[in-house]
């Protein structure tokens, strides 16, 4: 009776639940826009200039690209090139010539070089036929029936044999009497497409060259690129692909569809939608079959449970906290859903030891270079020591990575991740503690001794100097005595002949 109350109450709560939103995660899917990346531009330009060279928008993106600094510096050199060669094309020579010259300046590539010059590309010019002087005079800048004189000889004889006319000079029709060509009148000229050089660029010859080197760059950027580029493509495959499954009026079909995805639509920006959909398909599917509610509280308790996993202090103690749920929630739909936040927590427990061996190699490296402070280095390491992480393995996690064949959990748990920066940080404290031994052992420096003997010095020059100087006082003292003496004598004698 109690499970036919129970049976009841499900099919009521299927029959009153409210509609399903895949149609709003498909919406959601469909609003996803990949953003509009500069490298990606700089890709389609190169790509689309490897096809047809003289495309002006593509020229601009490539050189918005080179300013912004968007390519690598091998994709830098290369859009450089190209952009000299395309001013050659174009027939700016000044402004090929100063690129050129940047380039050359820039790098030492002999393909770069040679790739940028193109004395081997030209051509006679167009405009002067290969030849810069006059084509009328030749150079001469004379005019050639009168040969520069501006006269012509006539004649005004009546066709006699014998005629005694002299021979009558007129002037010149063709240069009006200057003298001058016709045609240049007499001014030296320049082609201003050559600059008098009687040779451009084969503009032909120019775009097949860089026809070339965008291939060149459309093959390196899609290296250094590759991650924008395969999103891309996953993208506009995704999108397609989520279309069609939009348009399958059986939803098991449409999840069937998304099940058999490929692997690599993950780096498509619309993959965070695809668990979503994945997940009300199946709840949809269930529902149908089976006329209960049941599974959508599992999910919402599911989704809660791993929502507050997620919140753990550390990835693995998330998923520890998640290891409970897979057989709590074995039936439940959304079970895919726990194993991509189990996964989830799983590398970001990986990405977590690794920046934190990052951290400790970076520490112990900086210790390394105190080893002219040995005292100050080796209290350091102490403290380093003692605040030394160890890797963590919980039980529960050994016990889930050996019953489910989890090869790839139990490598990670089996890890010693630090004990490569532990005994580097050992051996450099063992360093510094012979050092600062030695140098106890050894007393004091040299240098100390050497002032303590010059100190020596100086005290016996001050009592050397001190004795002189009590002797020679003492000297004309007893000098003074005498010669007092002396003069008492002499008065004394004096004063006895006086009387």
């Amino acid at each position: 009776m109690k499970r036919l109350v129970l049976a009841l109450v499900a099919c009521l709560a299927a029959l009153t639940a409210p509609a399903t939103p895949l149609s709003e995660y498909y919406r959601e899917a469909a609003a996803l826009q990949l953003p509009a990346s500069p490298r990606l531009a700089a890709y389609d330009a190169a790509t689309a200039l490897a096809a047809k060279p003289d495309a002006s928008a593509d020229w601009t993106t490539l050189q918005q690209a080179l300013e912004a600094g968007t390519l690598p510096e091998n994709g830098a050199l290369l859009a450089e090139t190209l952009l000299a060669l395309n001013a050659a094309a174009e027939g700016d020579l000044e402004r090929y010539k100063a690129r050129a010259v940047a380039l050359k300046a820039k790098t030492s590539s002999a393909t770069l070089r040679k790739a940028v010059d193109v004395t081997d590309l030209l051509a006679s010019c167009p405009a002067c036929g290969g030849k810069a002087t006059c084509a009328t005079c030749k150079g001469t800048l004379k005019c050639a029936p009168c040969k520069g004189r501006g006269t012509l000889t006539k004649s005004t004889s009546s066709g006699k044999a014998l005629s005694l006319d002299t021979p009558k000079r007129v002037r010149c029709a063709a240069c009006a009497g200057s003298g001058k060509c016709p045609a240049c009148q007499g001014r030296p000229s320049t082609c201003k497409h050559c600059n008098g050089s009687s040779k451009v660029p084969n503009v032909e010859l120019v775009l097949a060259r860089i026809a070339q080197l965008a291939g060149q760059l459309q093959a390196h950027l899609a290296t250094q690129f590759k991650e924008d580029l395969t999103a891309r493509e996953q993208s506009t495959l995704l999108a397609s692909e989520l279309k069609q499954a939009q348009s399958l009026p059986d939803p098991a079909e449409a999840l069937a569809f998304l099940n058999a995805l490929p692997p690599e639509r993950v780096a498509a920006i619309q993959w965070s939608c695809v668990g979503a959909l994945r997940a009300e398909l199946e709840a949809i599917v269930s529902k149908a079959r089976e006329l209960a509610a049941a599974q959508a509280n599992a999910r919402t308790e599911l989704r809660a449970e791993i929502a507050q996993a997620q919140r753990a202090d550390t990835p693995l103690k998330g998923m520890v906290a998640l290891l409970p749920l897979f057989e709590k929630y074995a039936q439940c739909d959304a079970l895919p859903e726990l194993h991509t936040a189990f996964d989830g927590l799983f590398a970001a427990a990986k990405a977590q030891r690794r920046l934190q061996r990052e951290g400790l190699e970076a520490r112990v490296a900086a210790l390394g270079r105190l080893q002219t402070q040995p005292a100050l280095l080796i209290d350091q390491a102490n403290a380093l020591l003692a605040d030394w992480p160890e890797a963590d393995a919980p039980k529960p996690l050994r016990d889930y990575a050996k019953q489910a064949g989890r090869a790839d959990l139990t490598a990670f748990l089996s890890e010693r991740p630090f004990d490569d920066a532990r005994a580097n940080l050992e051996r450099a404290r063992q360093k510094a503690e012979r050092l600062q031994a030695e140098t106890e052992a050894a007393g004091p420096a040299w240098w100390i001794w050497a002032a303590i003997g010059l100190g020596g010095l100086f005290v016996l020059y001050v009592l050397y100097a001190a004795i002189n100087n009590f002797l020679a006082r003492k000297a004309e003292r007893e000098r003074q005595a005498r010669q007092r003496a002396a003069l008492e004598s002499v008065r004394a004698t004096m004063a006895r002949r006086r009387h």
